[in-house]
């Protein structure tokens, strides 16, 4: 019997795109004793989406790819992997469609320089097996302005420093079949051009159609913003300091800059050895979250890092209300919040991946000036304010954009009095942070309170300019919201969630209510440690649905594991306002009270000695003894 085959004419790369076009189906083999089909081309008509959402197609899109990309492809026999397409090159060159048999779009494997450019290494025509079940393929490309260096696996990261504009690379890695990883090693710039793709498997039910492979930016993307939302007041004059500690007694805005920085310990990679590989492939793998997905991995001591990035100045918006004119305020809603550096790439900064990231904790450190909104010039100085968001979160993966939004509202850490040795809570402020991904790629949105404990939320698919949607009621978790707690002052992440009496969620009756009017409901009740809490402010807080014990996250490319203690799941039944509740079990300091008449809430809350050992009972007016407890508050909304 003649043998049943298929031209693979050529295979065109893309970035996050969608390939089109219309291909013959027809293919070489017995049919009646006839031969169909061997005359006949498939042709191929792509387009090319980067991570910038910009389409290209024809020469543009060739263009981003450096006119060239390299390929490896496989197929199983008998259970045997065989090689099919070893590393081979494929060139574009502009008006060259048409004249072999193998370029139908100005796209050629066919007779082209192999990668390692050695005589054993011929490219030639590939052709369908139809005796097989699938085939796999994957490839990369080192982008415009780069030269690719072959280099073994053995040798890469030995090798002298690449030049510029040179990226080091190895071919695939068929004897680690965990992972077939392959390796790239160059400078940040120089490897921020290159492009890589997830493991593509066909079936042998597309046999004969395209062979679709999307390539991604290696690199990531990430932008920071803040906006505010303190009642009576606009922010000013935001500055972000380098101590970790600065000193009381003296202006801390002395040790401060306008560039907008965030900080990590080791957590910003400037050059250095990456390997791309794929842990989960294979039938077995077949509905795992992860298959097929490339990742990127940094080979131990063959990095340089760095523990800060910064991102320009910000970009200010205009006054509210009477405060001063001018452009110089914080913008006043997640929606329309105030970016830091450049608009040319939508306030973008292209940072090398760090998927294996699990101590680099992303810190954000300010100073800033609040204006009262009703034109009498008040200002206030806030000193010291930081927050952290959780190195989960900032797991950067290729061909991913990351947003980092931090809220200023009235719940904080930061202080109004330099000379005061007693820094916290002087002043209320909280902060939000956001990390959203590209949304051809996936959503990834946290949101991060920040007082003395911050408070991470997350609910897969949330973009930072909504609320969160309130979960539908599935056998999945994917859209329940999950929270994570961290201590500033130690910077380490809080594990005890799962332990009685430490990690609650409640409904808030209150539709607009802050973090610092739940603080209050928390403290000053009308009675005492009741499931409802109604707080003399008005505010009422009832139970909602909590678990945590959760050890799992649904990432958006993946799930993400955490220790029991670590994470807890809330799923709010209702649309309306909610608040997390951490409690620390620690107090305020004792504050001295004069009361004339008997307050709401009393007893709750009120000594007679310094102590607070001996509570109020019957009410005399005089002197007594406020004890606070300290809670991490984060309020959420929730719509439909």
């Amino acid at each position: 019997m003649a043998q049943r085959r298929i031209y693979i004419l050529y295979i065109l790369a893309t970035a996050i795109m969608l390939l089109t076009g219309c291909a013959d189906n027809t293919y070489l083999g017995d049919q009646d004793g006839a031969v169909k089909g061997a005359n006949e081309a498939i042709a191929f008509d792509g387009g090319f989406k980067a991570v910038t959402r910009a389409g290209k197609v024809g020469a543009d899109a060739a263009d981003l790819l450096g006119n060239q990309f390299i390929v490896n492809g496989f197929k199983f026999a008998n259970n045997v992997r065989q090689n099919v397409f070893q590393n081979y090159t494929v060139n574009w060159t502009a008006n060259t469609a048409g004249t072999t048999t193998t370029n139908s779009s100005d796209w050629e494997y066919a007779g082209q320089t192999h990668y390692f450019d050695v005589p054993e290494y011929e490219q030639f025509i590939k052709y369908w097996d139809f005796s097989q079940d699938y085939y796999n393929f994957a490839a990369f490309s080192v982008g415009k302005g780069n030269t690719v260096v072959a280099k073994t696996k053995d040798n890469i990261t030995s090798a002298p420093e690449p030049e510029a504009n040179t990226v080091y690379a190895t071919p695939f890695d068929y004897t680690n079949v965990t992972g077939w990883p392959y390796f790239l090693r160059g400078s940040k710039d120089d490897l921020a051009e290159c492009y890589i793709t997830d493991m593509t498997t066909v079936p042998q039910a597309d046999y004969g159609k395209p062979v679709v492979l999307k390539f991604r930016p290696f690199v990531s993307k990430v932008r920071m913003a803040l906006y505010e939302t303190i009642p009576g007041y606009s922010i000013k004059d935001v500055r972000f300091y380098e101590s970790t500690n600065p000193t009381a007694g003296a202006n801390p805005q002395n040790d401060t800059k306008t560039t907008a920085t965030l900080f990590g310990v080791n957590a910003f990679v400037t050059k250095g050895t990456y390997k791309v590989y794929f842990p989960h492939v294979g039938s077995a793998n077949v509905g795992d979250p992860d298959y097929n997905k490339a990742h990127a991995g940094h080979e131990p001591g063959n990095v340089t890092l760095a523990s800060k990035q910064e991102f320009g100045n910000l970009n200010y918006s205009g006054r509210q209300r009477l405060e001063a004119e001018g452009n110089y305020y914080l913008g006043r809603s997640a929606a329309s919040p105030t970016f830091a550096g450049s608009s040319e790439d939508n306030y973008y900064v292209k940072m090398l991946p760090y998927e294996e990231a699990t101590q680099n904790n992303l810190e954000l450190r300010v100073d800033y000036t609040l204006v009262s909104l009703d034109g009498n010039g008040e200002t206030i100085k806030v000193y010291g304010a930081h927050a952290f968001v959780p190195s989960i979160y900032a797991r950067w993966k290729p061909g991913y954009a990351y947003t980092y939004i931090f809220k200023i509202s009235d719940n904080q850490n930061g202080w109004t009095n330099p000379s005061l040795t007693d820094r916290a809570g002087l002043f209320p402020v909280t902060f939000d942070a956001v990390s959203l991904s590209d949304e051809d790629t996936g959503q990834q949105t946290t949101i991060t309170t920040v007082a003395s404990y911050s408070i991470t939320t997350y609910q897969k698919g949330h973009t930072y300019d909504v609320d969160y949607k309130l979960p539908t009621a599935s056998t999945t978790d994917d859209d329940d919201i999950y929270v994570q707690v961290m201590d500033v002052a130690s910077k380490t992440l809080k594990t005890d969630l799962n332990t009685s009496g430490k990690s609650f969620f409640y409904s808030v009756s209150k539709a607009n209510a802050t973090e610092g009017e739940v603080l209050d409901a928390l403290n000053l009740r009308t009675s005492g440690n009741a499931a409802t809490i109604v707080g003399v402010n008005g505010v009422t807080l009832t139970p909602s649905t909590i678990n945590n014990e959760i050890t799992t996250i649904p990432g958006a490319s993946g799930n993400i594991t955490v220790n029991a203690g670590e994470a807890a799941k809330l799923t709010p039944t209702t649309a309306g306002t909610y608040a997390y509740v951490y409690d620390t079990g620690t107090y305020y300091p004792v504050t001295s009270v004069t009361l004339t008449t008997q307050p709401n809430g009393w007893p709750y809350g009120y000594y007679t000695d310094a102590e607070c050992n001996t509570a109020a009972t019957t009410f005399a007016a005089g002197n007594y003894y406020q004890r606070l407890k300290v809670y991490g508050v984060k309020v959420i909304k929730i719509v439909t």
